[in-house]
């Protein structure tokens, strides 16, 4: 596994990003978008106790452009792939709802914080607290379902089509994003 850490800047914020090079296995890369995403619920910790840690300064980077991002794996990608190989054992229709509320609570918190964080030029105000702190709660519970529950079965449901097919649905996204025009401001 081709292991590199990118770091996401927003002043003098760092979040480590260990992003997984994506011609490996699925699996892989979302071990790497878990592990950054608990380095993520660590910053919104910090910016729901006002702590001063240099993570809090990248999440309006984060919200924006990688949060969306791994939900739209998720729910286009992964989920689907999952779907079709799953036995009725898994009750892959269950996993799906529950997941599914979690995305739906971590976009409801994570565009109100972002729109704050912008407002705020990176200042804490204690209306940041409960947002960021509701969001942290269900990131750490998406990972928690996603680790126990949606790997293990990748192992032993996926193919290697499937994931081939989720390798290059996560690439595409990557490359689309990263040719969009930037506004000028």
């Amino acid at each position: 596994m081709s292991v590199v850490t990118d770091k996401v800047h927003a002043g003098r914020g760092v979040l480590s990003y260990p992003r997984v090079d994506l011609a490996d296995c699925p699996i892989d890369f979302v071990k790497a978008q878990h592990a950054f995403l608990r380095d993520v619920v660590e910053g919104l910790y910090a910016l729901a106790t006002g702590d001063d840690d240099p993570r809090t300064d990248a999440l309006y980077d984060v919200l924006c452009a990688e949060l969306p991002r791994t939900l739209q794996d998720r729910r286009a990608n992964l989920l689907q792939v999952l779907a079709r190989r799953a036995e009725p054992d898994d009750e892959i229709d269950r996993l799906i709802e529950t997941l599914g509320t979690e995305y739906r609570a971590i976009e409801a918190e994570a565009e109100p914080l972002a729109r704050a964080l912008d407002a705020g030029s990176g200042i804490w105000h204690r209306s940041l607290a409960d947002p960021a702190g509701r969001l942290a709660l269900h990131l750490r519970q998406m990972v928690a379902v996603e680790a126990a529950v949606v790997i293990p079965l990748m192992r032993v449901r996926l193919t290697a089509s499937d994931y081939d097919l989720l390798t290059a649905a996560f690439r595409a996204r990557r490359e689309t994003l990263a040719n969009l025009p930037v506004e000028a401001g």
